[in-house]
């Protein structure tokens, strides 16, 4: 096959001989271990790997996942080989109108900074699981390179009986959320 990528054992060993350290609130293992699937795939046909950084990595709100700074340290590995893929040329680009609109480039760090955000909590807070939703629904939008969900129109519930996510720094955090804009806007 023309142009065929030829990994090495050594890139298909080093991604099997990986060990994630576990941290409360880490990234959730199943979409790592999914990530890692399709590289090794895709290695495996001698083709170009995923970009990693389009993949939404979630974290843990409650509980231990793979810590943060070994699934960026992944992340980076990847990008770096990446970046050497020396596959065939890549096919010219379809005209405009068939790729349809062009999708919007989030950075990594933003992605991270929505991902790894924590609120502290109080009764009478904001609906856990409401605000994560919205969170989560920011980091597919950018992980898809897509617009952000409507921010300002996000009404949680409060509650009362059960400690909810404080108003306040959800507000604060929501507001800096709007100024927020892709790498080529």
């Amino acid at each position: 096959m023309l142009g065929a990528v030829e990994w090495t054992t050594h890139h298909l060993d080093r991604l099997a001989n990986l060990r994630f350290r576990t941290e409360r609130g880490g990234h959730v293992e199943s979409d790592v271990d999914l990530l890692i699937g399709n590289v090794v795939a895709c290695m495996r046909a001698g083709r170009q790997i995923p970009d990693a950084t389009q993949f939404a990595l979630p974290t843990r709100t409650i509980g231990q996942g793979y810590a943060r700074a070994d699934v960026r340290e992944l992340v980076t590995l990847l990008q770096g080989w990446r970046a050497d893929w020396t596959g065939a040329p890549a096919p010219a680009p379809e005209p405009r109108a068939a790729r349809g609109p062009t999708p919007l480039r989030w950075t990594q760090a933003q992605m991270d900074w929505v991902r790894e955000k924590r609120f502290r909590t109080k009764r009478g807070g904001y609906g856990v699981d409401e605000v994560d939703d919205l969170l989560d629904s920011v980091l597919v939008a950018m992980a898809h390179g897509q617009r952000l969900p409507d921010i300002q129109g996000a009404v949680f519930s409060s509650t009362s009986l059960r400690p909810g996510y404080d108003m306040v720094e959800v507000d604060g955090f929501l507001d800096e959320l709007m100024t927020q804009r892709p790498e080529d806007a």
